[in-house]
């Protein structure tokens, strides 16, 4: 049984540069760090497995609660929008006032809620549609059998047009991808067209005065053209549908299937009406059908036989054109983006056929039964990809300490030596350009961010979290204020990590957009870890330039933290849970500044100690008696009762360190030349200065 003496300093946790070092029984902290010393106390009871786990537990409390009152102070306090919209320009209200509506035109199921009955649709190659219903027929034309996939095949490009306090307007850019079923055209055909509209609205309270749709006339010339739709299998369902659906048939200019089929195809091809779909064509027979077989008062609107009545459908088309709708600049625009979208100068492109596609409605409130389903069904894009960023997440979070914890007890097990100390002010030193790299790849959407903010944030898996918890809960050499502190500080730095983690895994799945004020709030913190290993060499300076650029930090945070909540409700809790970390950073800081003091110099009537050990008194004479050669020890102890602040550590293999605190008033002749014995101390300290 080996047993060690090891000096150091309690008071800013190193021994003073005089401070001999006697030979390979002394261990030296002088000039280490922080997380050396606390290493060190807290090694031998790193196979604590119940220690661990309450520090792991308290851990996850934490974050929980943390981020839990992040996001009600920000979602129901800095950013709430409810009858605060009279405190904005004009162009905040109308931005603001879209984003909180979370309008979707394919969301047709909530039409009602942001139109009403005087709501336009207008497209040029079909005309108005006016009223949530007419306007949902229409949008929900993809919906029909025989299409076999549609879906939204980019991300909404927004563009605000008219800005004031009554009305706003906004441009909406995507792209939508469809292909018909092998069953009306074995061909396997899928296309992709670019489309864009104009919602205009009233922001308070939102509600939608007019959409204004664009599609490319060539989106039409192929869609309805023999190359998708305009084939014999369609002929026959449209066929099917009137003849279902229909009462009286006759009134449509047929009697039986066999004669709608010869009057369908003697019809016009679409391409003959210029791609209109509100004339007496093949193109606007396709688009009624489809309406007919949920709405049978359609019916009485259609006709084989030509007819001068204006409300009749599919008779006389009103030949609007795009410019009608939009301005020559609005135009240009839209071709801008479809070219940035990777479109040529027809707006459209052929894509792969998908043999596996479902024609799945986007998942607003559609519910399936158990077996036809998965959890998270019913997510739309956001939702889903929100869902994806909190799962890397939380495999950050689980990987970053479960990388202290096993670092903890596999490397640094062992010696604390000049090597290792350089080691860890390496990993403190690189901090700065991992995390810059993280948040390239983070913007670039590159998933290599997730691994590289773990290596950075956690140091490489040095335990910078772990050993402050465990410094708060089990170092009893250390006062309680300073116990304190290091929770404080503790609790700082696990929500720090956290909230970089989640800031990462939004932006890199695209939750939250890496506009201006996402990426400015992150670089003051770069900035505040370029001058890390200045605490190792000029303290008093090092703290300057941190106070400097905290101030600039918060100020950044406070200015951007509303219109970041704004982009997606994650954004307020990774700035408010990291402004609370370094809250707590300064608040421990400060703490142990005020009150540390008092307590080293405290009453001098508690209770003096020579040795607290974890052991019974037997145990601990037998083990100064027999292992340790005392005499090593004099001199510290003669230059310790002077000093009050200095400790001296027995480091036993098997009780782990044994503290001889000199934290009391002994008398110098105890202490004079020579030997002193194991009695002397006993004699000195009684056997209530023992304890479990």
């Amino acid at each position: 049984m080996t047993t060690k003496a090891v000096s150091f300093n309690t008071e800013d946790e190193k021994i003073p540069d005089s401070l001999p070092s006697n030979d390979s029984f002394t261990r030296d902290f002088s000039g280490k760090s922080s997380l050396a010393l606390r290493l060190f106390k807290a090694n031998h009871t790193a196979r604590d497995s119940k220690k661990m786990w309450l520090i792991f537990s308290t851990i996850t409390v934490i974050l929980f609660t943390v981020h839990s009152l992040a996001f009600f102070v920000t979602e129901f306090g800095i950013a709430d929008r409810r009858n605060k919209y009279n405190q904005y320009t004009a162009s905040e209200k109308c931005m603001a006032s879209f984003k909180d509506s979370k309008f979707d035109v394919l969301n047709t199921n909530d039409y009602d809620k942001w139109m009403d009955e005087s709501t336009e649709l207008n497209l040029a190659q079909t005309g108005p549609h006016v009223g949530p219903s007419a306007i949902k027929e229409y949008i929900d034309f993809w919906k029909a059998d025989f299409f076999q996939l549609f879906k939204r095949s980019s991300d909404l490009k927004i563009t605000p047009l008219q800005q004031t306090h009554d009305q706003c307007s906004v441009t909406i850019a995507t792209s939508d991808k469809i292909q018909i079923k092998q069953d009306y055209n074995p061909a396997n055909r899928c296309l992709e067209s670019f489309v864009s509209y104009r919602v205009t609205y009233k922001p308070e309270p939102f509600t939608v005065e007019a959409i204004d749709l664009f599609y490319p006339e060539q989106y039409f010339a192929s869609l309805f053209g023999t190359e998708f739709l305009e084939t014999d299998n369609i002929g026959k369902h449209i066929c099917s549908i009137l003849y279902d659906n229909c009462q009286v048939i006759e009134d449509l200019g047929f009697s039986n299937i066999e004669d709608c089929r010869l009057r369908y195809d003697a019809l016009p091809s679409t391409k003959n009406v210029d791609w209109y779909l509100d004339d007496y064509s093949k193109g606007c027979w396709i688009l009624n059908s489809a309406f007919v077989g949920k709405n049978s008062d359609r019916c009485s609107k259609l006709s084989f036989d030509p007819s001068e009545d204006p409300s009749m459908y599919c008779q006389q088309s009103r030949s609007e054109k795009p410019n009608d709708y939009f301005s020559s600049y609005e135009l240009e625009q839209m071709a801008q983006n479809a070219y940035e979208m990777g479109f040529d100068e027809t707006m459209i492109r052929e894509c792969e056929f998908d043999l596996h596609g479902a024609n799945i409605e986007p998942k607003f409130s559609k519910s399936h039964s158990f077996t036809g389903s998965y959890p998270v069904d019913d997510f739309n894009n956001l939702q889903f990809m929100s869902y994806v960023a909190f799962v890397m997440y939380f495999t950050m979070i689980i990987t970053g300490f479960g990388s202290e914890y096993l670092v903890w007890r596999i490397v640094l097990s062992g010696e604390w030596d000049e090597e290792m100390e350089w080691k860890w002010k390496v990993a403190q030193f690189v901090f700065p350009i991992l995390a810059a790299t993280t948040l390239g790849l983070a913007i670039s959407g590159n998933f290599f961010a997730i691994p590289l903010i773990v290596a950075a944030m956690w140091k490489l898996g040095f335990p910078e979290s772990l050993i402050l918890f465990h410094s708060a809960f089990y170092d009893e050499h250390r006062t309680w204020q300073q116990r304190t502190s290091d929770f404080i500080v503790g609790m700082g730095t696990v929500v720090h990590h956290s909230s970089c983690a989640l800031y990462v895994a939004t932006v890199v799945t695209k939750v939250l957009s890496p506009t201006p004020e996402v990426i400015s709030v992150t670089l003051p913190l770069v900035m505040q870890h370029w001058v890390i290993l200045l605490k190792y060499e000029n303290s008093l300076l090092y703290i300057v330039l941190e106070c400097i650029i905290e101030v600039w930090w918060e100020w950044t945070a406070f200015s951007v933290i509303a219109p970041v909540q704004e982009l997606h409700w994650t954004g307020g809790i990774i700035i408010m849970s990291m402004l609370f970390a370094h809250w707590c950073y300064f608040g421990g800081g400060i703490f142990a500044s005020l009150f540390a003091e008092d307590e080293n110099n405290g009453d001098e009537h508690r209770e003096s100690r020579l040795i607290r050990a974890v052991g019974d008194r037997s145990h601990v004479l037998s083990e100064l008696s027999n292992s340790c050669k005392l005499q090593h020890l004099n001199k510290e102890f003669h230059d310790s009762i002077n000093d009050p602040q200095k400790e001296v550590f027995m480091e036993d293999e098997d009780l782990g360190p044994i503290l001889l605190n000199t934290q009391h008033s002994f008398e110098e002749r105890h202490f004079n030349d020579g030997d002193f014995t194991t009695d002397d101390i006993l004699a000195h300290m009684g056997s209530e200065s023992f304890e479990a």
